[in-house]
Parts: C-alpha cells; sequence; structure tokens
C-alpha cells in the first residue's frame, strides 16, 4: 500500500515539475539535453535527489541545463581524452595522469550497470602533474567532466553506474589540500550535474590513513550518497561484494576495456 502511494506521489511530482518547466520555457533543454534518457527518468532523478520537493527539484534541473549550456556539454561527446586535456602534441602530462589515476572499464554488473574502476598510484602528485606539464586545474575538471558524459554513453544515458575506487597504494603523504581539492571537484560534479547517476561506489583495499581523507571527504556528501559507499579494507572482505556486482570471470584487476584511456 506504502508503495502504491509512493508510486502516485512520484508520478504526481513528475507531471508537475513538467508543468514547472513548461511554463519557464525550459523543456526544449531537458530536450536537447536528456540524449537517450527518457524525459520521464530524467526528471525522476532529479526529484528522487531533492525528495519530490518540486520546487527544489525545479531549481536544482535549472542550473544544471544552465550549467551544460555554458560547458556545451556535448563537445566532450566527439572529443578523445587527449584533445580535452590539449595534450595532442605533447602525451607527457596524459601519460602522466594515466600513471597516477588508473581508469577503467571492467564490464557489467548481474544488474546491467556499468562498473569503472578507478585506482590511485603511488605516483600521485598533482604538484608535479601542474607544474611539468600543461594540465591545469581546468584542464583536470573537463578530463572529469568528460569522463562523467563517457560513463554515462556506455549505458545509453538511462540508469546507474558502479565504481570501484582501489586505494592499495594510498599513503599518507598523499592527503594533501592539492589533492583534496580534486577530490571535491569530482564530488561536487557527480552532486551538483549527475544526480542518481551513482548506484554503487566500493572503496577497497582503504589504508589506516584513509580515515583521515575520509572524515574529511563524506561532509562534501548528502546522506543518500554516504549510504551507497562501502569501504573495505582487506580484499578478503571484499571479495563477496565484488563477485555480486560484477557479471564477468575475468579477473578483477584485468581491464577489459580501456575506454577511458583511449588516445
Amino acid at each position: 500500500e506504502k508503495s502504491c502511494h509512493d508510486a502516485t506521489q512520484t508520478t504526481m511530482a513528475t507531471k508537475e515539475l513538467e508543468q514547472r518547466l513548461q511554463a519557464q520555457d525550459l523543456l526544449f533543454l531537458v530536450e536537447k539535453h536528456r540524449c537517450n534518457e527518457s524525459r520521464e527518468n530524467l526528471l525522476r532523478r532529479f526529484l528522487t535527489a531533492r525528495d519530490n520537493d518540486v520546487e527544489k527539484a525545479f531549481s536544482f534541473l535549472k542550473s544544471d541545463l544552465e550549467w551544460r549550456e555554458q560547458q556545451h556539454v556535448f563537445k566532450y561527446h566527439s572529443l578523445t581524452s587527449s584533445k580535452v586535456l590539449g595534450v595532442d602534441g605533447d602525451v607527457s602530462g596524459k601519460t602522466m595522469l594515466d600513471s597516477m589515476f588508473a581508469i577503467g572499464y571492467l564490464g557489467k554488473d548481474f544488474q546491467g550497470r556499468p562498473v569503472v574502476y578507478r585506482k590511485i598510484t603511488q605516483q600521485l602528485d598533482a604538484g608535479k602533474l601542474t607544474t611539468e606539464t600543461n594540465m591545469t586545474y581546468e584542464k583536470f575538471i573537463e578530463y572529469n567532466i568528460w569522463l562523467l558524459e563517457r560513463m554515462a554513453k556506455t549505458m545509453s544515458d538511462e540508469g546507474q553506474w558502479v565504481t570501484i575506487l582501489d586505494l592499495s597504494e594510498l599513503r599518507f603523504g598523499h592527503i594533501t589540500k592539492m589533492h583534496l581539492n580534486w577530490v571535491k571537484v569530482l564530488a561536487d560534479l557527480l552532486k551538483e550535474h549527475y544526480p542518481e547517476r551513482l548506484g554503487k561506489n566500493m572503496i577497497i583495499n582503504a589504508p589506516t590513513v584513509f580515515s583521515t581523507a575520509w572524515t574529511i571527504a563524506k561532509t562534501w556528501l548528502d546522506e543518500r550518497t554516504k549510504q551507497k559507499i562501502s569501504i573495505y579494507t582487506s580484499e578478503k572482505s571484499v571479495r563477496c561484494p565484488l563477485l555480486h556486482h560484477r557479471h564477468t570471470e575475468q579477473p578483477l584487476y584485468m581491464i577489459m576495456m580501456m575506454v577511458f584511456l583511449a588516445p
């Protein structure tokens, strides 16, 4: 009975939000930016992120649509990572970035959600990346927009994704103000422009020093997002959860398709 009531409330809120957008002549932007996602599902994502509060969801979606227009998000759909980073003529920046942040696509889980693997390596040094290459803070932001748009495309813009973050090489020296700022950039992008895209975030091989970073990072996340994050400190503790989230017989750390590291 409660689920039927909730479904009715969601349907009513979706229609009300659609009418609100139409009254403000914003539906054309929704149509422009929804890509393969249905209009209803897009509206529901923004409503869910604001607990079905139509006014809050409207402001949230309006802000996102304006950002997408200003950012010219569609341009990322046809660019390579090298183009985004501006390193076509000098691959040193891209090579260094890849050595610090390993990223790969592991396939899909049993729910059909794409599983993306990220690893922070012992080479992590944002200061070195910015001073020794032409990588700027702004380029790092653009690179992450490109990554998130690419992730959405792997699922035809519908549904959610699963991320696995491997911290086996994280050291205390990595927890700097600059590195935390980079983490916040990604957290803000997800929160402000990709609501309800994250289905599950598994942080694996988390060392003791991670607790320091987590104390800070979790203040940037809303409760709904924090509930989707699971932290595992050893390979043994994560084995069963990983089996549940992987629909492949390949070894865990074998990157099946390096789609995010394409030149």
